[in-house]
């Protein structure tokens, strides 16, 4: 039996006055990537934020590789590699600070350094030369790879990444998509927010599509790959007709 790694249950997110999230129920195994997709507003980066631990949730229950994020939160967030906003990236320090802030505080050593891993996919996506230069600085692509970088410096058994892919120049994007369908191969399951469809021909294994907090139709399994094969306007007819049916209820 394949591993879950991600399991949501009966999950509810609410501020004063307003839902965010109702009702949802969904899992992600080992080597899945599941695409998250839906209108603006429609909740995705809310689910990420729950998800990750820094949204508290009203109603029902995550549970990251067995830990409860209410519960067992920093148990639970040792299970995740989350790609910050750029927004929340410390701006007076360098890359090379940044990233070996994150190192530290992974491993509980105020001597960790980077890993040959981590410099071999800061070459691969061209940052090497940006190291020593402070964040504010840097352009919002590169941010963004900051932040990707973040989220992969650690074999987190759940990748959390939420609009990764915008700013990124082609090639940064074509690194990125092999590197996470390396990281799936090997058994990390991968939520991923985006707007992007053609994701879906080679990365993505299921898609669930939100609409005002609530997950209006699941494509996984026999259905998402039949859809894959008709091609992304196959997909895009199936993801505009789900919420042309979610809008009439």
């Amino acid at each position: 039996m394949t591993k879950v790694t991600l399991q949501i249950s009966a999950l509810q997110v609410r501020v004063p006055g307003r839902c965010l999230l109702e009702k949802l129920d969904f899992s992600l195994a080992a080597g899945e990537v599941l695409g998250l997709l839906g209108p603006n507003g429609s909740g995705k980066s809310t689910l990420i934020r729950a998800v990750v631990g820094i949204l508290p949730i009203h109603q029902g229950q995550i549970q990251i590789a067995g830990h409860c994020i209410t519960h067992s939160t920093p148990a639970a967030q040792q299970q995740i590699g989350f790609a910050p906003p750029v927004e929340m990236l410390p701006a007076a320090l360098s890359m090379r600070q940044c990233l070996q802030l994150v190192a530290r505080a992974r491993h509980g050593d105020r001597h960790a350094s980077l890993s040959q891993s981590t410099t071999h996919l800061l070459d691969s996506l061209g940052m090497t030369r940006y190291l020593d230069s402070l964040i504010e600085t840097l352009s919002l692509g590169t941010r963004q790879k900051i932040a990707v970088v973040i989220a992969l410096m650690h074999d987190a058994p759940l990748l959390v990444l939420d609009e990764v892919f915008n700013g990124l120049d082609f090639k940064s994007a074509h690194v990125l998509k092999t590197v996470l369908r390396a990281r799936a191969d090997a058994g990390a399951a991968i939520l991923l927010a985006t707007h992007g469809l053609e994701l879906a021909t080679d990365l993505l294994s299921q898609i669930l599509l939100l609409d005002a907090g609530r997950a209006c139709r699941h494509f996984l399994g026999a259905e998402f790959r039949g859809l894959q094969q008709g091609g992304p306007q196959a997909l895009e007819r199936g993801i505009v007709a789900a919420l042309d049916r979610a809008s009439a209820n």
